[in-house]
């Protein structure tokens, strides 16, 4: 029964679907590719820091994306589309002006590590000069889905894509490829994305008043104070382990970690494409108050996530040293394959976490999935702390397994209970 509604529900979506896997096949394609061919180019160390650098962008990303992007479904069925035409302008002031607060944070963290480690430090200040163009990539992406503008959206996962296919090709001939250099290509790919957006009226930047600015930003944050607290929990028990484990163990170990993060990064960009798109409709649906064809609709796409990780989870847990030793070639990655068996069940886990987090953001049950979240980090704290004694790095990537599945265990429950 699960398997047909699945099968139904891709039938009805399979051309906005066409468009949203173009769009994150892409953009994670082009960053699962660009992170292997630089921890072939440069030392494991150098890695280690770029890596530092990347999980700090994740979390500006966690930031901005809580207090806008992720709280936007929620108006999908009224504001987004209604006839206020400065709402989705006054959205992108407040978007560019989260962009530059975090930019600041991450110059005066740079600034400040800049003493204990140079090349960590350049890098962090790289980053923060090209962190509000990230940003509002992400915005305008996110934007696109929920106007139903998916098209736009794939039209800017192919620029980005061969934007950064580009310049790492010459970057590579001219031997030029340094992480300060990855954090520029970055931006360079952003900004297609930022022009497509506008160009379509997708995000328009159009002047408005500060009195409207001051009541959407309200509105908006009333719905995603929760989000922000929920999205932070959640850094720190994902990819935030990666700066813990450079912190304890060098910045080698970091970069082993991240390597490890990046296999897995394809299937779940793949569910992320399909959960941007049906978010927003769900929202929708939401607003009828069918809880019987909600619960329906959040098993259908849940069940395809956990159909497509459970295909990459057996590569993994089948050929773990040759996945490694195929895109990395570095004997310090290879020597990881042990914790690709963890990583495979964590894939799964994360797939329902996926679906369920889906459904309670357009539920607009905010505060539950802070709960949610915050139950998760107390399950990963309490079991890293056990397992790692025992087991070293490898307890620390259990304790992610445990994690993963108490929230998704007790999201399972919140769905449940909201759709009654």
């Amino acid at each position: 029964m699960m398997l047909t509604s699945a099968l139904r529900v891709a039938g009805r979506w399979k051309g906005r679907a066409l468009f949203a896997l173009v769009d994150q096949g892409c953009v994670s394609l082009s960053n699962f590719l660009f992170t292997i061919v630089l921890a072939n180019h440069v030392s494991l160390e150098s890695f280690g820091y770029y890596s530092i650098a990347w999980t700090t962008s994740i979390l500006a990303e966690t930031v901005t994306g809580a207090l806008i992007n992720d709280a936007l479904p929620a108006f999908a069925s009224t504001r987004v589309r209604g006839p206020r035409g400065d709402f989705r302008s006054a959205v992108a002031w407040i978007s560019i002006a989260l962009g530059g607060l975090t930019s600041v944070a991450v110059a005066a963290a740079g600034i400040t590590i800049l003493y204990w480690s140079p090349e960590l430090g350049a890098i962090l200040l790289c980053l923060a000069v090209v962190n509000p163009v990230q940003r509002f990539q992400s915005f305008v992406r996110r934007l696109c889905y929920i106007e139903d503008r998916v098209d736009i959206a794939a039209l800017s996962g192919v620029s980005y894509a061969l934007t950064i296919f580009g310049l790492l090709a010459c970057l590579v001939l001219l031997d030029r490829l340094t992480p300060v250099m990855a954090i520029f290509v970055w931006a360079a790919a952003s900004i297609p994305a930022v022009i497509f957006g506008v160009a379509a009226r997708i995000s328009p930047v159009d002047v408005v008043s500060r009195a409207a600015i001051y009541e959407v930003a309200r509105d908006v944050f009333r719905s995603s104070r929760w989000l922000l607290g929920a999205s932070l929990i959640s850094w720190v028990g994902s990819q935030g382990v990666i700066p813990l484990v450079a912190t304890f163990a060098g910045p080698a170990a970091g970069g082993a970690l991240r390597a490890l993060f990046n296999i897995v990064t394809p299937i779940s960009q793949i569910n992320v494409a399909i959960n941007q798109l049906t978010v927003p409709r769900l929202a929708e649906a939401a607003t009828r108050s069918d809880g019987h064809a909600m619960r329906k609709r959040v098993s259908a796409v849940t069940a395809v996530f956990v159909l497509l990780a459970s295909g990459f989870s057996i590569i993994l847990v089948g050929w773990p040293a040759q996945v490694l030793e195929f895109f990395y070639r570095r004997a310090e990655i290879v020597a990881a394959a042990p914790l690709m068996w963890p990583f495979a069940i964590l894939v799964v886990t994360e797939a329902v976490n996926q679906g369920m987090a889906g459904a309670l953001l357009a539920l607009n049950r905010t505060r539950a999935i802070m709960f949610v979240r915050a139950a998760g980090l107390i399950a990963f704290l309490g079991s890293a702390l056990i397992l790692q004694r025992e087991s070293g790095l490898t307890g620390v990537v259990w304790g992610l397994v445990v994690a993963s599945v108490v929230t998704a265990m007790i999201s399972g429950q919140e769905v449940l209970r909201a759709t009654r």
